[in-house]
């Protein structure tokens, strides 16, 4: 596998049009500027997945203290641990970059993104969130995890920001 930040190469790939992973690039972007952390995992120089974090926190003194990791993985190469191996690599990082508290959510109904956030990542289960987020317009129950026990209230309340900031961002 080979990780990249060089966006240049990933636009060249896929014209705007295409898109990637089926996300227009218009949201691409979007996601690119909220991001602080964003990595693309290649294999063979083809493009397999990527991982970011987003909804930073900061101190007062502006250093991050907690982020949300998402990520997307091509179905082609899913189940292949792709999602354990990067997140050991990219984990490490974000504590260089003193991200400390480490927060991620899943669709009530993904199974899949359950397990591997439990049992590949090794985050802990903080509880369910009534319409946590929106999906294409469409209000959702997300399950939130951290990535220590001792988070869990910390996840909580980071919940509890992000989804009244982005209810406020709706209006």
């Amino acid at each position: 596998w080979k990780i990249n930040t060089n966006i240049s190469s990933l636009y060249r790939k896929h014209p705007p049009s295409a898109g990637v992973f089926g996300i227009s690039w218009g949201l691409w972007i979007g996601l690119l500027q909220q991001s602080h952390i964003f990595r693309l995992i290649f294999s063979a120089d083809e493009l397999v997945g990527a991982t970011w974090l987003h909804d930073i926190e900061r101190h007062e003194t502006n250093v991050i203290t907690d982020a949300w990791i998402g990520s997307y993985v091509l179905e082609g190469v899913r189940g292949s641990g792709l999602s354990q191996k990067f997140f050991e690599i990219f984990q490490p990082k974000c504590t260089t970059m003193g991200v400390h508290h480490i927060h991620s959510g899943t669709r009530a109904d993904n199974e899949t993104g359950e397990y591997i956030l439990l049992r590949q990542l090794g985050m802990t289960y903080v509880g369910l969130f009534t319409d946590f987020t929106t999906f294409n317009g469409v209000w959702h129950d997300c399950k939130i995890f951290t990535l220590y026990e001792a988070d869990r209230e910390r996840a909580w309340q980071s919940a509890q920001r992000r989804n009244a900031k982005l209810r406020e961002d709706l209006l």
